[in-house]
């Protein structure tokens, strides 16, 4: 005899399979919360969730077949929030593109239902760095009043353009950029061996979620959620940046200054 554990998903359709990952894109199992106007969303384990309910599709999930033409493809952008238990990793805001495509002649299509909706959660600045990665420590300031600045978007990439790797600061202005899967070594044009590998930083961010405190007495706390995607979408990397040198045998330190746009 067949028993039914959740008749409620039976005859709904659900909006994503929404899936957090690591810097590395590896699937993040802690315990994680969503927040949001409307959300309903139901864990299915191994850092994978069902997204069941947003605003604006009551009809669209109480209608399996067929599949209802209105709002098109990708129309809607539902934020929340994401708070995750691991210390690790910092919580974030996203923005959710809905409806997904569901035409199977379409599945392998990033926008499509049959895959999952990726979200990556950015390490925090007192992440561990694995031994086969190469890191960046970051420290924000205003470039006028000098204060801290929290949740600016510092992105790193490698000279050659082979390695790249992002981070949010926090309330202290602190961030740690990891970089996986790092070589050991490098053979320059004179056959040299080197342990290190030239790359820029640089830091971006949106005034309208950016946090200052500063920096002579600020409380430990917790900075209001931003989405580093949404950042990086309007606030493309500056042509220049600070040079740094890249290495899994030591992570240096660098001070940035933010100068609002």
């Amino acid at each position: 005899m067949m028993q039914m554990l959740s008749p409620d998903l039976l005859d709904r359709r659900a909006l994503a399979l929404i899936e957090l990952v690591d810097y590395a894109g590896k699937a993040i199992s802690a315990p994680a919360r969503f927040e949001g106007d409307g959300i309903r969303i139901f864990s299915k384990g191994s850092g994978r969730y069902a997204l069941l309910e947003a605003p604006d599709f009551p009809a669209y999930t109480a209608s399996f077949i067929p599949t209802p033409s209105v709002p098109a493809v990708g129309s809607k952008a539902p934020k929340i929030d994401i708070l995750l238990a691991d210390p690790h990793f910092m919580s974030r805001q996203a923005e959710l593109k809905l409806p997904r495509n569901t035409d199977p002649v379409a599945r392998d299509s990033a926008d499509s239902i049959f895959q999952p909706l990726r979200i990556t959660l950015l390490p925090t600045s007192g992440a561990p760095v694995p031994a086969t990665a190469a890191a960046i420590r970051v420290s924000v300031v205003h470039k006028t009043n000098k204060k801290c600045v929290g949740n600016a978007l510092v992105r790193v990439k490698s000279a050659n353009g082979k390695f790249t790797g992002t981070a949010l600061t926090d309330v202290s202005g602190e961030a740690l950029v990891i970089i996986p899967y790092f070589p050991i070594s490098f053979t320059t044009g004179a056959a040299a061996i080197e342990d290190s590998l030239a790359a820029t930083v640089s830091v971006v961010a949106d005034p309208q979620s950016v946090v200052l405190s500063d920096p002579a007495g600020f409380l430990f706390g917790t900075a209001p959620l931003a989405d580093p995607d949404k950042i990086a979408t309007q606030f493309p990397a500056p042509a220049t940046g600070t040079s740094v040198r890249l290495s899994t045998r030591r992570t240096e330190v660098v001070k940035l200054e933010w100068n609002p746009p």
